[in-house]
């Protein structure tokens, strides 16, 4: 097997007329009145601009003694890799233009699509990932999205989640949806499962019954994202990604996406991410998520009942009075800075270990 060095840098023949002409002691005037050409063509020559032909080749070749094919063959060779440079960038360009839309390397190694053993292979793979004709034709999607506040998330990462989301939602066989229906009786059929962790393992079971397909989709970094709510064919589909996996924050996302449909929020379009009116709908829904879990006026008599003495005893308490994980309570207060963030973690459990059936990396 031959292998053939390719130079780093392209050095067309008029570089080496240069060092030729300086060895000599000649001008570009020189050589041109040697050769009876107009100077002008000689100084084209020399900087690469000009192809030298045949006949200058025969001329070359006369004047530094050299054969004609000598000439015809640094040129040949010059402008074959010059096109094959030309062609490697493209290829270059578009595989970045690829790992602008999308990350690649991060979507690569989790399986949603093959690599690709050729750009115009993974250009296809992306669009088909995409659902679109054309690599440019970037599918606009509408969502709620629930993140960390003050984080701005990558817009690719994002599309890309949401894109895989919708993908798994699509698999998935649920009853019909019907707002009537949902309204007046999901929401409490869910918070009956509150009380204890096991119920977390339900909660696809009885959305599904309700019409509503649930996703477990581990983020994508940069995301910052817990959740999210969109609708797939008129069907609202929620999707968590369990980013934080404690009891609180399960229940927390799961009404927060809930809320979105209840309030029947149109979602913010992935080049909207930074609207006013979306922050609005996602504080509307942290507020009926809220509500849900814990009724304000409950908890304020919690609140105003124990002082500054959030003991554990008067903590189950109250998580029994109102049918709550007693990680939902305390979440509640950690949040609202009644008890420090390190007191009494041992209640905020792990949901994952009930949900490995149907997460998906």
């Amino acid at each position: 097997m031959s292998h053939e060095l390719t130079p780093a840098r392209l050095v067309h023949p008029g570089w080496i007329i240069k060092r030729e002409l300086e060895e000599r002691g000649w001008t570009q005037k020189d050589l041109a009145e040697i050769m009876g050409r107009p100077e002008s063509k000689i100084s084209s020559i020399v900087r690469g601009t000009k192809r030298i032909t045949p006949e200058t080749a025969i001329a070359l070749g006369e004047v530094f003694g050299t054969s004609a094919e000598v000439w015809i063959n640094l040129e040949s060779s010059y402008r074959l890799r010059q096109a094959q440079r030309a062609e490697n960038e493209s290829i270059v360009a578009r595989r970045s233009r690829l790992y602008e839309l999308l990350p690649m390397g991060e979507i690569v190694r989790r399986g949603w699509i093959a690599s690709g053993k050729g750009i115009e292979e993974l250009e296809q793979t992306v669009r088909q990932f995409l659902g679109v004709r054309e690599v440019d034709e970037i599918p606009n999607l509408a969502a709620s999205y629930r993140g960390s506040r003050g984080k701005t998330p990558s817009g690719p990462a994002l599309a890309a989640w949401l894109i895989r989301a919708r993908q798994l939602a699509d698999s998935q066989g649920v009853s019909s949806f019907s707002r009537e229906r949902f309204e007046r009786g999901c929401v409490s059929d869910l918070l009956s499962l509150s009380d204890g962790i096991g119920g977390v393992s339900r909660v696809p079971s009885v959305l599904a019954e309700y019409g509503i397909r649930t996703v477990f989709l581990r983020h994508l970094p940069k995301t910052y994202l817990d959740g999210s709510a969109f609708y797939l064919r008129r069907k609202p589909v929620v999707a968590l990604t369990l980013r934080y996996d404690r009891i609180d924050s399960f229940w927390f996302t799961i009404m927060h996406e809930l809320a979105h449909i209840y309030r029947a929020h149109e979602g913010i379009f992935l080049d909207d991410l930074d609207a006013e009116h979306a922050d609005e709908q996602e504080q509307d829904a942290n507020r009926t998520a809220a509500e849900w879990l814990i009724p304000s006026q409950l908890f304020r008599r919690f609140v105003g009942a124990v002082g500054h003495r959030y003991s554990r005893v008067a903590i189950e308490r109250f998580a029994r009075e109102v049918g709550r994980h007693p990680g939902i309570v305390l979440g509640r207060l950690h949040r609202e800075d009644k008890v420090p963030y390190r007191n009494l973690r041992g209640w905020l459990e792990r949901v994952s270990p009930w949900l490995d059936e149907v997460m998906h990396e």
